[in-house]
């Protein structure tokens, strides 16, 4: 049998300052990783709207969809809200209608009116971003919907 000390050196696989020394190159590649990805961010600021707008925008984005019917070769699509890119359009005008300004890291702001088509082209974002910003603008859109049904309560 081996002694205690010779096992411990076989199951080494570097010595404890080679340890270290990577130890502490891993943590600044991280950092540095960190400092690059704040320097890439981009900060949006959303807001609600009424009901009253969801209902225009619901109408406008399903008017896009029209109905194409069957032939020897396709499958019937239907229009409007059940065309199957109706939900994916719904989902980029109402993030466009939601997005008040985006704030760079530098701290430059750009306030502009979105278009569904330029946030259609913001679902390239990379990892789960895009899902991230589509979930913000859903929970303000239908949390400004929760607090108009309240007040609208109060008043009744």
């Amino acid at each position: 049998m081996k002694s205690e000390a010779a096992r411990e050196e076989a199951l080494s696989i570097a010595d404890e300052a080679q340890v270290e020394q990577l130890d502490s190159d891993v943590e600044d590649q991280i950092a540095k990783l960190r400092e690059s990805l704040a320097e890439s961010g981009l900060t949006f600021h959303l807001t609600g709207f009424p009901q009253v707008e969801q209902t225009l925008i619901d109408k406008a984005t399903a008017k896009r969809f029209k109905a194409k019917p069957a032939t020897e070769t396709e499958e019937a699509v239907p229009g409007g809200n059940s065309h199957p890119d109706y939900p994916m359009a719904l989902s980029d005008a109402y993030l466009a209608r939601s997005i008040e300004k985006v704030v760079a890291p530098n701290g430059a702001e750009l306030t502009k009116k979105w278009t569904p088509d330029e946030v259609h082209e913001l679902r390239d974002l990379p990892g789960q971003e895009f899902t991230r910003l589509e979930q913000a603008a859903i929970s303000v859109v239908y949390m400004q919907y929760d607090v108009d049904q309240l007040v609208d309560q109060d008043f009744s």
